[in-house]
């Protein structure tokens, strides 16, 4: 069930925020992973009760996209870094490359599952 999924990978990316605030030396942006893992566990509260549950998870989708737009350019940051390269805050990059791929997975289980609710419904277009 899409909720629980969404409850799931916000307190892995809340996780994932702490770790790297620590770890950093307590650096506020090291926290903005939780903040994206804080709103999906909450669009996956709310998504618990029937009436709010496609809002709340269309709401929980675009938050992931978000998150992977804005965090995308550590994946790449983060490959020039493991081949010996140079980058500007490597943890922080690390950290960006984690939360990308963790809100891409997240959202390709948000279409998926967006896809079989309107292959069940019936609705086309």
């Amino acid at each position: 069930m899409l909720p629980r999924k969404a409850i799931g990978f916000g307190i892995v990316l809340i996780l994932v925020g702490a770790f790297f605030f620590f770890k950093t030396g307590m650096h506020f942006t090291a926290l903005i992973p939780s903040l994206i893992g804080f709103l999906i566990a909450v669009c996956g509260l709310l998504g618990s009760q029937e009436l709010r549950r496609k809002q709340a998870m269309h709401a929980a989708a675009a938050i992931a996209l978000l998150g992977l737009l804005a965090c995308a350019d550590g994946v790449y940051k983060t490959l020039k870094y493991s081949l010996g390269q140079t980058v500007f805050r490597p943890e922080a990059q690390i950290e960006k490359a984690i939360t990308a791929v963790i809100c891409a997975v997240f959202l390709a289980l948000c279409v998926r599952s967006f896809r079989e609710a309107r292959a069940r419904t019936g609705v086309e277009g």
